[in-house]
């Protein structure tokens, strides 16, 4: 990496795995959290490796201390205010990889995740981001049109309204 905030390889290490099949849960959850973590870094904020670490914690199977460690973590933590810092870090990197043609990387990932209780998907909807493929495919689109045909997009609506509203009252109006 660069040590321009703004400037980014074409294609971090963890977006690699694009011609690899997601094969399962611990893949899809590296994944994330290596973005989560790249992101971070890129924007100069904080994230340890106990944090990382929680992102990737469930309570289906884990053992009495990896229950324990989530816990202590959790007594330390302002949780809403660790959410909030991930959730951020979340939206902006999935922007910045959709604008980028990657949402069909991050639709694999978190079809992978879809029948688990994770704590890292907590944030995932926090962040606002779909995790189907129909809604993601959505948010992609919204995500990568650019301005200018948002704003053509909406003057040829609002011209409609015009022309709409112009008959009504002309030829409907009189009517009465």
């Amino acid at each position: 990496m660069h040590n321009h905030p703004n400037f980014r390889d074409p294609a971090p290490p963890c977006l690699e795995q694009r011609r690899k099949p997601i094969l399962g849960v611990a893949e899809a959850v590296e994944f994330l959290t290596g973005r989560i973590a790249e992101q971070a870094r890129d924007d100069s904020v904080p994230l340890t490796e106990v944090e990382r670490k929680q992102l990737s914690f469930t309570a289906v199977g884990a053992s009495a201390e990896e229950i324990a460690t989530a816990n202590d973590f959790d007594s330390r933590n302002d949780s809403d205010e660790f959410e909030a810092k991930i959730a951020k870090l979340l939206r902006r990197v999935f922007r910045h990889d959709v604008q980028h043609g990657r949402v069909e990387i991050w639709q694999r990932h978190l079809a992978a995740l879809r029948d688990q209780d994770i704590y890292l998907l907590v944030m995932v909807d926090q962040a606002g981001i779909p995790r189907t493929k129909a809604k993601l495919a959505v948010a992609a689109a919204v995500l990568s049109a650019a301005p200018r045909r948002l704003i053509r997009t909406l003057a040829h609506a609002m011209a409609g309204l015009v022309a709409l509203s112009g008959f009504v009252y002309f030829f409907l109006l009189p009517m009465k």
